[in-house]
């Protein structure tokens, strides 16, 4: 199931899985808070990749995987884009500490991107 990525293109969709096998995790210092009020990036108006009318209707497609006994939770994720510029580790520092959540990760897929470009 695709929730909120019904009109993307194939070369959009990440993968539907990615995993890799490694050693035990190396600990790394917590995000630091970005020093100063200037930031170091700008982003424009974010843009939600769904309609009202596709996310009620994933919202559905859940609640009947739910009721079908399927699935007991899902995870509905709708993608925002937006024009950005800058320095993306302070931006993804800045987005990590006003979420607080306790874990957070960046990828950065700019090498496999361009690794499928023709």
């Amino acid at each position: 199931m695709r929730a909120g990525n019904a009109g993307a293109s194939p070369q959009e969709d990440p993968p539907l899985v990615w995993f890799g096998l490694c050693d035990e995790p190396t600990p790394v210092p917590p995000i630091a808070t970005p020093g100063g009020a200037a930031r170091a990036y700008t982003a424009g108006a974010w843009q939600p990749g769904w309609t009202r009318a596709g996310y009620s209707k994933d919202v559905a497609r859940v609640r009947d995987y739910i009721a079908a006994g399927e699935t007991y939770q899902c995870n509905l994720t709708g993608r925002l884009r937006s024009v950005f510029t800058g320095d993306v580790v302070q931006m993804y520092a800045d987005l990590a500490l006003n979420q607080r959540s306790r874990y957070a990760s960046y990828l950065d897929r700019s090498v496999r991107d361009r690794q499928r470009q023709p």
